[in-house]
């Protein structure tokens, strides 16, 4: 039996170099582009789809165990016939899809413009009135 088995297992697993790169889900058909706005609980979120409608989305349960969902997130909804302001979430996708998607034209930058627009700066600033004191 050789003696430096167990130095030679550690190096072997040092210089593995696994790449966790999952294929990318596009569109399909009654699917949308969203991103999430709020979280709700229960696996529920609100979400603010390409088509400037915001959806209550359920979180299907294959994907609460392998995606973590933060608000800013890019997700995919899987509208429903018969419930317009109501969705499910059908995949999450990380930072690295997020802008492979952006470079392949499938999302838009237009969401985060207006997003941008809309914002003013004076809406941070908190003001007290001390006459009521």
């Amino acid at each position: 039996m050789p003696k430096n088995t167990k130095s030679k297992k550690n190096s072997d697993r040092k210089n593995e170099v696994q790449v966790n790169k999952k294929e990318i889900v596009l569109k399909f058909q009654n699917t949308e582009y969203g991103k999430v706005v709020k979280l709700l609980g229960d696996c529920n979120f609100t979400v603010k789809c390409a088509d400037k409608i915001e959806r209550l989305c359920h979180l299907r349960k294959g994907i609460k165990r392998d995606e973590r969902v933060l608000i800013n997130s890019l997700v995919l909804v899987g509208l429903r016939d018969y419930q317009e302001t109501k969705g499910d979430i059908v995949y999450v996708y990380n930072r690295q899809q997020e802008m492979e998607l952006k470079k392949l034209g499938e999302v838009s930058m237009e969401e985060q413009k207006e997003d941008f627009e809309n914002w003013d700066s004076n809406t941070g600033n908190i003001e007290f009135d001390f006459e009521d004191i």
